[in-house]
């Protein structure tokens, strides 16, 4: 049989009874509640306030809120990837393919082949590639 329910500010009056000095028995023949309850009510509402209580439904309330709006987010992710089953690339990504494909002027799309041979010692001093192809134009 189905008890009947106490909201979070009898739930606390309880507990600040029980806090007070009466014994726990006692107010649970008060109450008609089971010392069970009152047990379990202190693991989650001990030394609460009623303000506290009250801001502790509306923080469940927001929690189950964006669980529900995540679980949605996640459900119409899936089924957009199961309509459109094709990889889907970010902007990142297809940049690097299209600079691969189309030919660039500047040292920033080279591949390091391409860099080594644009960076070779034209004068024949010896000198490191980095430190002639410094800059991004080409030869320093």
């Amino acid at each position: 049989m189905k008890g009947k329910r106490y909201s979070e500010e009898q739930i606390v009056r309880v507990l600040q009874e029980v806090d007070g000095g009466k014994s726990v028995a006692g107010v649970c023949r008060e109450y008609g509640v089971s010392e069970q309850s009152v047990y379990r009510w202190r693991t989650k509402y001990g030394g609460m306030e009623v303000s506290d209580v009250r801001r502790l439904r509306q923080l469940e309330e927001e929690s189950r809120w964006l669980k529900k709006l995540v679980a949605d987010q996640a459900l119409d992710i899936r089924l957009l990837t199961e309509i459109n089953p094709k990889k889907v690339k970010g902007p990142a990504r297809r940049r690097n393919e299209r600079n691969r494909e189309r030919p660039h002027s500047s040292l920033n799309y080279m591949i390091p082949a391409e860099f080594a041979a644009h960076c070779r010692d034209p004068v024949g001093l010896g000198l490191p590639a980095f430190r002639q192809c410094a800059s991004p134009g080409g030869r320093a």
